[in-house]
């Protein structure tokens, strides 16, 4: 295994959390590549497939409902054959309606260069997120605002 390419594949991933660490859309989006797809998983969470547009629009509409929003990365696995790399991870944040945490595996395929992403599938603690998005979603519809929004 070589220790060029998996730091290469493992800095793409991690320049992916970097994003999310940041809470900036540009920031989230950077490192993938103009074709990338995202899913978040189990499939019994009905999420479509988003392409970059489609995930830009969605999350936008959600980034200023959280903020101190951290990713920590538990463990990861590369695999340099197949220009992939998996994250475990676990994230917390304050939201407007309360505290927020989920866990994730982040599954990533990456470009024959190894410096965009070009798949993400995003698993996540459906518990969590069956208890927390309906609430959220409750206030966004009730005219709640974000943080920094005038009320």
């Amino acid at each position: 295994m070589s220790t060029e390419n998996t730091s290469k594949l493992l800095t793409t991933a991690l320049a992916v959390v970097a994003g999310y660490n940041q809470w900036d859309i540009e920031a989230i989006l950077a490192p993938r590549a103009p074709n990338c797809t995202h899913r978040v998983y189990p499939l019994r969470l009905p999420r479509p497939t988003l392409n970059n547009t489609a995930y830009r629009e969605y999350f936008s509409g959600i980034l200023p409902y959280f903020k101190n929003f951290n990713v920590t990365v538990m463990d990861a696995y590369v695999d340099e054959q197949a220009n992939r790399v998996a994250l475990q991870a676990a994230s917390t944040a304050d939201s407007v309606i309360g505290p927020y945490a989920n866990e994730y595996v982040l599954m990533m395929k990456m470009t024959e260069c190894q410096t965009q992403v070009v798949e993400v599938r995003e698993f996540v603690d459906s518990e969590a997120s069956a208890m927390f998005f309906p609430n959220l979603t409750a206030y966004i519809a009730g005219g709640g605002k974000g943080f920094g929004e005038e009320k």
